[in-house]
C-alpha cells in the first residue's frame, strides 16, 4: 500500500518545482484523504499521528523540498538566467 502512496504523492506534486509556491489546499486535501481512507480512520482523526503512523511527512514540506532542489540544480549550472 505505500508504494501506491508513493505513486499518488508523485502524481500530486508534478512539476510541483513550478506552482509549488502558491498554496496547495486542494492537493493538501486530497492527500490527506487518501491517508485517512488507507489507515481507515475518520475524518476527525489527528493528521499528525497518520502522518507518523505511516511515517511520511507532509506534502508541503516536500514542495518545498523540491523548490529547493530545483533552485540549486539551476543555479549550479553553467548557462542559467540566475547568474545574469
Amino acid at each position: 500500500m505505500l508504494v501506491f502512496l508513493k505513486y499518488v504523492t508523485n502524481v500530486l506534486l508534478y512539476a510541483s518545482e513550478i506552482w509549488g509556491w502558491h498554496k496547495s489546499g486542494v492537493v493538501e486535501k486530497a492527500h490527506v484523504n487518501f491517508c485517512r481512507k488507507v489507515l481507515g480512520m475518520g475524518p476527525k482523526g489527528a493528521t499528525n499521528f497518520m502522518y507518523c503512523e505511516l511515517g511520511i511527512v507532509s506534502l508541503s514540506v516536500k514542495m518545498k523540498l523540491r523548490i529547493f532542489k530545483y533552485w540549486f540544480r539551476l543555479s549550479r549550472s553553467g548557462n542559467c538566467i540566475l547568474k545574469a
